[in-house]
C-alpha cells in the first residue's frame, strides 16, 4: 500500500473532532486525503449499524456491558469493517487516511476494563489487543495524542453531550488519559504528543499539518 495511515487519539473532550474538522477545512479541495469519523459521528449503515446496535444497546458511553472480552471482539469487528470497507481501499490508491479514534482506543480502554473484570496487567493486555488487530489490518504510522488536563476535557464533553459523567465514568477517563501517556512513552516513534493544557489550538493544528504534509 502506498498511502499513509494517521490517527487521532485521546479521551473525550480533548478536541479530536474539532481538530479533524479544522484539518478537513484546511485541505478540503484535495482528493488525496481521506478523513474517517469516530463511531458516534459516522453513518451507521448495513453491517456496521448492526454491530453498533449490539455494542450500544445499553446506552453505555464506553460500551461496557460487563463482558469486556466480548465487547473487545465486537469493537474489533467494527474496526475491521471500517477498515475493509473504506480505509484499505483508500490506502491502496495512495491516499493519506486520518482516522478519528483507531485501534489504540480499543486497546487502551478495553485493557483497563478487562483488567478490572478479570485481572492482569493493563499494559500487557493493551499490547496484545493492538498486536492481534495488526495481524489483520494496517496500523497507524503516526498517532496524534491529545492529552493533559482531563478535568477540562471532561467538562467539555459534558457540555457537548448535555449529560454529566458519573463518578466511575470520570474516573475511567482520567485513568485512560494517564494510560495513553504511559503507552505513548513506550512507543515514541509513533506518537506525537499534543498537550491541550500547554499548547493552544493554533499550535496544535500547525503541528498536525506539518506531520500530514511530510510525505504528501
Amino acid at each position: 500500500m502506498n498511502g499513509r495511515l494517521l490517527s487521532l487519539e485521546g479521551i473525550s473532550g480533548t478536541g479530536k473532532t474539532f481538530y479533524r474538522e479544522q484539518l478537513e477545512k484546511s485541505i478540503k479541495n484535495r482528493d488525496d486525503v481521506l478523513f474517517v469519523k469516530e463511531i458516534f459521528n459516522e453513518a451507521q449503515e448495513g453491517l456496521n449499524k448492526k454491530i453498533f446496535s449490539a455494542l450500544y444497546h445499553t446506552k453505555d458511553r464506553f460500551f461496557n456491558m460487563g463482558v469486556p472480552l466480548t465487547e473487545t471482539m465486537l469493537l474489533l469487528s467494527r474496526s475491521m469493517y471500517k477498515y475493509e470497507s473504506t480505509i484499505k481501499k483508500a490506502l491502496e490508491s495512495g491516499k493519506t487516511v486520518i482516522e478519528d479514534r483507531s485501534i489504540d482506543t480499543i486497546a487502551l480502554y478495553q485493557a483497563i476494563l478487562i483488567a478490572q473484570k478479570n485481572g492482569g496487567n493493563p499494559l500487557e493486555i493493551a499490547e496484545k489487543i493492538y498486536s492481534f488487530a495488526g495481524s489483520f489490518r494496517r496500523l497507524p504510522e503516526k498517532t496524534f495524542l491529545l492529552y493533559g488536563n482531563p478535568g477540562l476535557a471532561i467538562s467539555r464533553a459534558e457540555k457537548r453531550d448535555g449529560i454529566p459523567y458519573k463518578p466511575d465514568e470520570a474516573k475511567l477517563l482520567k485513568a485512560v488519559d494517564k494510560f495513553y501517556l504511559i503507552y505513548a512513552d513506550i512507543h515514541p516513534e509513533r506518537f506525537i504528543k499534543l498537550d491541550i493544557g500547554k499548547e493552544n489550538s493554533e499550535q496544535i493544528l500547525h503541528r498536525m499539518q506539518d506531520v500530514i504534509e511530510e510525505k504528501i
